[in-house]
């Protein structure tokens, strides 16, 4: 489905508007978009919003359903938090609550090592990534999740990406969507399952 940003203007929450069966939800009627995130953790969330603030018509996807647990990545070195306060969310990074991080700890037997750091933040990802996507929306991107998503080819100098239902739960009866874009971004971590058909982008490694 794709959801309206005034939702979340009233504080509501995707679980809710998962639940949601009225106006507010409807589904994806374009199919050509100016740019298409793949992956909506904090890289792909950010970039859809700053994208979509300079008036581009942003298309955000996720394989897993929002709002999703996930562990790695929690803390955020004072970079991250530093880039955040730059661009506006700052307030929001501090409603997410978390630890500072200012310090760190090694220790083996006896013996310890302790080392000043640049003020962090260890926070709840599923929190993080949950707020900076609803930051997203309001930005003007729409979101989807619970798509597979495989980049593939360009075609009239537009890059194609083919989308498939990744829902455990529920079979919505519908084909592949190829969607199309001038640019697509892929966020979506590790091993980038979405450009696995696309031996341009493997991974290389070099040598110092």
């Amino acid at each position: 489905a794709t959801l309206r940003a005034s939702w979340f203007e009233r504080g509501d929450d995707l679980k809710t508007l998962a639940a949601a069966v009225s106006a507010d939800v409807e589904p994806t009627v374009t199919t050509d978009w100016d740019v298409i995130v793949v992956g909506a953790g904090p890289a792909g969330s950010v970039a859809a919003r700053q994208i979509a603030l300079l008036g581009r018509r942003v298309l955000l996807l996720d394989k897993k359903r929002f709002p999703r647990r996930k562990v790695c990545g929690a803390c955020l070195n004072h970079s991250a938090v530093e880039l955040l306060e730059q661009i506006g969310l700052g307030d929001m990074l501090r409603s997410c609550g978390g630890v500072e991080l200012n310090h760190f700890q090694m220790r083996a037997g006896s013996h310890q090592l302790s080392a000043p750091l640049s003020s962090g933040l260890a926070v709840s990802r599923t929190l993080l990534d949950q707020r900076l996507d609803d930051e997203a929306i309001r930005s003007g991107v729409t979101f989807r999740d619970e798509v597979m998503v495989t980049v593939g080819a360009i075609q009239s100098e537009r890059r194609c990406v083919v989308l498939r239902d990744s829902s455990p739960t529920t079979q919505r009866g519908k084909t592949d969507e190829t969607l199309s874009a001038k640019v697509v971004l892929v966020a979506d971590g590790l091993g980038h399952p979405s450009l696995s058909g696309l031996s341009e982008f493997k991974d290389r490694l070099h040598k110092n």
